[in-house]
C-alpha cells in the first residue's frame, strides 16, 4: 500500500478521478465510488464514506468502500445512524475538518455495528466547493492514531480533490437531465406540430377540398348555360380559372402539410409524389428509386424521412443551381436509407454565394434535420465538393423502430 505523501498527489488524484468522470458520464455516485477507492489504495485506511447534500439540503448516502457489501442499501439503517452522529453534523455546520486519532478516547463518536468493527482512528471532512459545503467525507482506519492534526492539511486537500470532481460530475449531471427534459419538451413539440399539420391537412383535403370542388362543377355547370360571347361568360370563366388555380393550390398546400398517402399508401408513395411534383414545379429533373424491401416503420420515421427530403429538395432549388437530383430509398442490413444526390455548386459554394437568400437557411435546416434524426436514433452524412454537388443521406436502423411502429403516433 503506498502513501500519500506530497503535495502533488491530491492534484494527481484529481486528475484521476476527471478522467473517471469522461469515462462514466459524469454519475456522481461512480465518481464517489472510484474516488474511495482510490483513497483507500493511497492511504492506510480500512474503509471510507462519502455522504451528499441533496437539492433541499438533506444529507443523502452517496458512496461506501471497504466494506464486505458496497451496496448502500445493505447499510440502510446503520448509514442513517452515522449521518445523525453529532459528528457529522459538526462539520457540516463548521465547514471545518476534525481527525480523531483513538475513537475510545471520543465521545463525539459512537461506534456503529456493521459499519465500526476494527475502526480505532476516524477523519471527517467537509467536501467544500469555494465557500459551498457539497457534503462530508468520512474516512476510517484500523490503526490507532493514524488521523491527527498534522495530517488534517493532507486530508483536507484529499476531501477539496474529491468535492471537485464530485461538483463537476454532479454540474453535467444537471446538464444532462436538463438536455433530457428539453429533447423530451421538444419531442412533444414536434408530435404536437405534426397532429396539427395533420389535422390541417384532413380538414383541407375532405372538407375545404370538397367544396370548392363542388363550386366548381356549379360554376362550370352555370358557364355552360351562359352566350360563350357574352360580358357574363368571359367573368364566368375567369372565375373558374382562379377557383381552379385555388383548389391546387390548396391540394398542393395539403401534400406539403401531411400528404394523405403518407396515411394510405405508405411513405414510399409519398415520398415519389413529392419528387413527381418537385420536378413539376421547380423544373429540376427528379428521379426517384424506393426499394418494397423497406421493412415498417414507426410514423415518427416515416415523418422524419419526409421532412428530411421537403428539407433536402428546398435547398437544392434554393441554392444548389443544379439541374438533376437523384433520389433513393432503401435497405442496407439493419440500416434504412434515404439519399438525396444533386449535381449541383457544392454546399460552400452556394453558402459562399448565396444570390441573394438567406444562406443561414442551410445551416438552420441541415441542425433541424440532424435532431430530427437524433430523435430517432439515426444519423445525417453530408458529402459535398465545389461543383461536385452535394449528398446528403439519411440512415435509421430499423430494428429499433420496429417496437414504435406497431403503436399509434400522430392520430
Amino acid at each position: 500500500m503506498r502513501e500519500i505523501d506530497s503535495e502533488d498527489s491530491p492534484l494527481a488524484l484529481l486528475l484521476v478521478m476527471l478522467r473517471f468522470c469522461v469515462a462514466n458520464n459524469y454519475d456522481p455516485a461512480a465518481v464517489g465510488r472510484h474516488a474511495l477507492s482510490l483513497i483507500l489504495e493511497s492511504l492506510s485506511i480500512l474503509r471510507g464514506e462519502i455522504y451528499f447534500l441533496d437539492e433541499v439540503g438533506q444529507l443523502k448516502p452517496l458512496a461506501l468502500a471497504g466494506y464486505a457489501e458496497a451496496s448502500l442499501s445493505s447499510f440502510e439503517m446503520q448509514v442513517e445512524q452515522r449521518m445523525q452522529q453529532q459528528l457529522i453534523r459538526q462539520v457540516l455546520g463548521s465547514g471545518r475538518g476534525v481527525t480523531i486519532p483513538d475513537i475510545n478516547c471520543q465521545e463525539d463518536w459512537l461506534p456503529i455495528p456493521g459499519l465500526d468493527e476494527d475502526v480505532c482512528s476516524v477523519a471527517v471532512l467537509p467536501l467544500k466547493s469555494e465557500n459551498d459545503i457539497l457534503g462530508v467525507i468520512s474516512l476510517l482506519s484500523a490503526e490507532t492514531g493514524y488521523f491527527t492534526k498534522e495530517r488534517l492539511p493532507l486530508l483536507t486537500a484529499v476531501a477539496a480533490t474529491v468535492a471537485i470532481a464530485l461538483y463537476v460530475a454532479k454540474l453535467f449531471n444537471e446538464v444532462q437531465t436538463g438536455q433530457q427534459q428539453l429533447r423530451l419538451l421538444t419531442d412533444q413539440l414536434i408530435n404536437a406540430q405534426e397532429m396539427e399539420r395533420k389535422r390541417v391537412s384532413r380538414t383541407l383535403h375532405d372538407e375545404t377540398g370538397q367544396t370548392l370542388t363542388v363550386l366548381q362543377m356549379r360554376l362550370k355547370s352555370i358557364q355552360s348555360e351562359l352566350p360563350p360571347a357574352s360580358s357574363l361568360g368571359t367573368q364566368m370563366e375567369e372565375a373558374y380559372n382562379l377557383l381552379t388555380e385555388t383548389i391546387t393550390r390548396i391540394r398542393r398546400l395539403t401534400y406539403n402539410l401531411r400528404p394523405p398517402e403518407l396515411d394510405t399508401l405508405g411513405l414510399n408513395s409519398a415520398m415519389e409524389t413529392l419528387c413527381r411534383e418537385f420536378d413539376k414545379q421547380a423544373d429540376i429533373q427528379v428521379d426517384y428509386q424506393g426499394s418494397t424491401d423497406i421493412p415498417r416503420l414507426s410514423d415518427s420515421v416515416n415523418i422524419a424521412f419526409y421532412r428530411c427530403l421537403q428539407e433536402a429538395l428546398t435547398n437544392v432549388a434554393k441554392h444548389a443551381q443544379a439541374t438533376h437530383i437523384e433520389v433513393q430509398f432503401y435497405r442496407d442490413g439493419d440500416n434504412v436509407h434515404l439519399q438525396v444526390k444533386d449535381d449541383g455548386r457544392g454546399l460552400q459554394a452556394a453558402m459562399a454565394h448565396p444570390d441573394g437568400r438567406d444562406p443561414e437557411h442551410i445551416g438552420l435546416g441541415l441542425i433541424g434535420m440532424k435532431e430530427r434524426f437524433d430523435r430517432i436514433n439515426g444519423h445525417l452524412i453530408l458529402m459535398s465538393g465545389d461543383g461536385e454537388g452535394t449528398t446528403l443521406t439519411a440512415v435509421v436502423p430499423w430494428q429499433s423502430n420496429m417496437q414504435a411502429a406497431t403503436g399509434q403516433e400522430f392520430t
